[in-house]
C-alpha cells in the first residue's frame, strides 16, 4: 500500500496510485497467477496512515465478492 496516494509515506510521494490504479495492479497480478495456475496466499502488509488499509481491503472485498 505504499504506493497509494493516501498512504503517506514521504518517500513514496512519486507514486501516487490511485485507489482504483492499486486495485487494477492486484487485479493484474491475480489474473495472472490465475492464468498460470500458480497458488497464491493473499497478506496486508505495508501501508502507512490511516488509508493503508483502503487498497487491500478493496481488493480482498472483491475476492470475497467474487467467491462467494
Amino acid at each position: 500500500a505504499d504506493c497509494y496516494e493516501l498512504d503517506g509515506l514521504q518517500s513514496t510521494n512519486l507514486l501516487n496510485l490511485t485507489l482504483e490504479q492499486c486495485f487494477e495492479r492486484d487485479l493484474a497480478i491475480f489474473s495472472y497467477l490465475q492464468r498460470h495456475t500458480i497458488p497464491a496466499a493473499w497478506l496486508i502488509a505495508g501501508g502507512y496512515g490511516a488509508h493503508a488499509h483502503e487498497p487491500p481491503t478493496k481488493f480482498l472485498k472483491y475476492l470475497a465478492d467474487t467467491r462467494g
